[in-house]
């Protein structure tokens, strides 16, 4: 790690941190409100869009995405939109107990039709399509995996799991081979702590030795913390790559990752060591100005309403994925937003494709050969 990373002063808003206590949130909109639930047409495309069938090109540094075919590949993300969870963290920042069901099922059907449109882009795709619950419990996600599955464009799908269910038997029918996760590993949701953790481990080995990409992740959050280095120890040992988030929101009074002690922040150091920028920027360092493949390599898509923003940190704007002449940049651009708070994200950051490229357990990266100088994330 850079050893100038903000401590107690940064330039993250309070707001944001309470609202992502410590996983991966990435829907940045409203999801299930009753009006994005009823919009059951498409998004109009924006009318000042240049459009390539009238012969108009596409403005400078962008690209048309449906009709301007490309061997780069991409990712896009748009989380299945429920929150059924079997799990109850105390340092979840979602009710799981409060969702309204019905009206989550009906967010999910206008998901899949995203999910079929985003497919249909001609170029090498990585789709990372987790949920705000736990996928193993949502039947719909594994149909839609299915589908995908036979797409031969969609190289990669990735999505969090906390690997409570028998994966095995639920991801019948699904290209294992195109299978990326990040094993999220709750310890003190293990109601027998040996048998749970030998079982989240064997489906972990499961995922790798059928082809599939597995990363384990591991919330740094007060009470759990120095069990980290114990747990990754157990997981090198079965042969499964373990890497660690910084905590964000409110424990016991206090918001996090503020509340970290210097001696906290030296750990984490430690734990990121073969990863330093990506704990510069998660413990709170700018990213504003910071060159960015956002927009350009990777895109964050409403489930619901199918607009597109270029991440869920900046929420830069973009245009509908349901206009045949939406456009994607050709190039990085400077980072509009204050803190880039996730590996995935940080991971699409200029100074770190040039060193490291992305797996499809998008939390993993693979260090380049010695002086390969990376372009994009995933090529």
């Amino acid at each position: 790690m850079d050893p100038q990373t903000s401590r107690s002063t940064n330039s993250a808003p309070s707001a944001a941190r309470s609202t992502l206590a410590g996983g991966l949130r990435v829907t940045p909109f409203e999801l299930f409100g009753e009006r994005a639930v009823a919009a059951s047409a498409p998004t109009a495309p924006a009318p000042e869009a240049p459009s390539s069938s009238t012969g108009v090109a596409a403005r400078p540094g962008h690209a048309f995405l449906f009709k301007e075919p490309s061997d780069v590949p991409l990712l896009v993300s748009s989380n299945c939109p429920t929150t059924l969870c079997n799990y109850r963290c105390t340092y979840c920042y979602l009710d799981h107990d409060g969702r309204d069901g019905a009206t989550e099922d009906k967010a999910v059907v206008h998901w899949n039709r995203t999910v079929d449109r985003i497919a249909t882009i001609p170029r090498p795709l990585y789709l990372a399509i987790g949920t705000e619950g736990e996928p193993l419990t949502v039947k719909p996600f594994w149909e839609t995996l299915r589908r995908l599955s036979a797409r031969e464009n969609v190289k990669g799908f990735w999505f969090p799991t906390n690997l409570s269910r028998p994966i095995e038997k639920l991801a019948e029918g699904v290209d294992i081979g195109k299978l990326g996760l990040t094993a999220s590993l709750h310890p003190s949701e293990f109601k027998d702590h040996d048998r749970d953790l030998d079982l989240f481990l064997s489906r972990c080995r499961w995922v790798v030795d059928n082809g599939g990409s597995v990363v384990i992740n591991f919330i740094l959050t007060p009470g759990q913390f120095e069990l980290f280095p114990v747990y990754r120890y157990i997981a090198r040992q079965h042969g499964i790559a373990m890497t660690c988030n910084v905590f964000k929101g409110e424990f016991e009074g206090k918001s996090y990752p503020d509340a970290y002690t210097e001696a906290d922040h030296a750990r984490i150091e430690e734990f990121f060591a073969d990863r330093p920028l990506v704990h510069h920027y998660m413990s709170g360092a700018p990213s504003r100005g910071v060159a960015c493949h956002a927009g350009q390599d990777a895109l964050e898509v409403h489930p619901v309403t199918g607009q597109v923003l270029n991440c869920p940190f900046a929420q830069e704007k973009m245009g509908s994925i349901w206009d045949d002449d939406f456009q994607i940049r050709t190039k990085p651009s400077a980072c509009s937003t204050d803190w880039c708070q996730c590996h995935w994200t940080i991971g699409l950051m200029a100074e770190v494709t040039k060193k490291f490229k992305r797996t499809r357990a998008i939390f993993d990266f693979e260090a380049r050969e010695p002086g390969e100088v990376g372009e994009h994330p995933f090529a």
